[in-house]
């Protein structure tokens, strides 16, 4: 199968966007429109602090994550935001255990 030029530039670009950790805010975003950005050119880029209203919506606090991943009892990473993104639910609360049983895991996924 080929792909044309354009199609090649296009998933070029989606390869380089895949590994940004994107929500509604938080860096992932940023870097993601800066990346769209250097394809358009006279894109504009409005930025809106926390707490800001927008007709019936307010923008939530910023959301980073540095490292996000569950092992299981031989130590080994089962779930990891490195692989995916997707490992993770957007605006997840931290949870910072060295052990939780199964029952208790699945109460809060």
């Amino acid at each position: 199968m080929m792909i044309s030029n354009t199609g090649f530039k296009i998933f070029q670009f989606c390869k380089k966007i895949k590994k940004f950790n994107r929500s509604i805010t938080g860096e992932g975003n940023r870097l993601t429109l800066k990346e769209i950005k250097k394809e358009i050119n006279n894109l504009k880029i409005l930025n809106f602090k926390s707490g800001f209203r927008a007709f019936d919506w307010v923008v939530p606090e910023e959301w980073n994550v540095i490292d996000a991943y569950i092992k299981d009892p031989n130590g080994k990473k089962i779930v990891d935001i490195k692989n995916n993104y997707l490992h993770l639910v957007g605006y997840s609360k931290p949870v910072k255990k060295l052990k939780i049983n199964l029952k208790n895991l699945k109460n809060k996924i």
